[in-house]
């Protein structure tokens, strides 16, 4: 899914958005009857959801978007930041399950699925993170809370090796500016039953995570590269880390 950034509320129930990554330039962005949700483009957390009643693209930067209900006089005034995204498309189940990552530049599969996601039986050499947890409502404008990723039965190979493409092989790093009490962008990422072949500490990064689940992986020590720095769980505050 994209975010579209809000420019202004013209009414209680119509906004005037843009898409602003230049790759989502013209990009469809719904359907009447769908359902979108707004957030607050620093916390990324929701502010507002409904249903859309009427798209009406203006040209291939801006869209007015008309809604079946309205909006709080408060929130109106809060509004021009923050986005929108349709969530009809970006709550899709996605299973990733016996491939091969490998010789590409950067990462490996970028996860930003609201439906449940299910990684199996993969094999990742990759450079920089092998998994990338993201969303960001600033800059890429790629939407997608997650709700629940199962990483499961996978095989880590000397992953991470590059800093500037991942701080560890798996990395859940959305674009928050600020956390809003315990509330979190991403909810429960499960890692269970996976091989992990590493020349250091690093294992996961994660930021604006609610639970992390660490159950039943083999760390295996190489000495491919140059051991970097870094501990195990590089989590923020407010992460609970489950390890039963």
């Amino acid at each position: 899914g994209i975010y579209l950034r809000i420019v202004k509320a013209l009414n209680a129930t119509t906004l005037l958005a843009e898409w602003v990554h230049h790759q989502h330039k013209g990009v469809p962005f719904g359907e009447p009857g769908q359902t979108f949700r707004i957030v607050d483009n620093e916390t990324m957390l929701e502010a507002a959801a409904g249903t859309l009643r009427r798209i009406r693209p203006l040209n291939r930067s801006f869209v007015e978007i008309t809604m079946a209900n309205s909006l709080t006089a408060e929130l109106m005034e809060r509004l021009p930041g923050f986005a929108i995204e349709n969530t009809a498309f970006s709550a899709p189940d996605v299973t990733l399950e016996n491939n091969i990552f490998r010789n590409n530049r950067a990462r490996g599969p970028l996860l930003t699925s609201a439906g449940r996601v299910v990684v199996r039986g993969n094999r990742f050499e990759n450079a920089g993170a092998a998994i990338l947890i993201e969303g960001d409502a600033n800059y890429w404008f790629e939407s997608g809370a997650t709700t629940h990723i199962l990483i499961e039965d996978n095989d880590f190979a000397d992953c991470a090796y590059v800093t500037n493409w991942g701080h560890a092989p798996i990395q859940v790093s959305p674009g928050v500016i600020k956390q809003d009490g315990d509330a979190r962008y991403h909810q429960l990422v499960e890692i269970i039953g996976n091989r992990f072949h590493v020349f250091d500490d690093r294992l996961v990064y994660a930021r604006g995570l609610k639970t992390l689940r660490f159950k039943d992986n083999e760390i295996i020590r190489t000495r491919t590269f140059p051991a970097l720095p870094g501990e195990a769980f590089d989590l923020d505050e407010g992460c609970e880390l489950v390890q039963d």
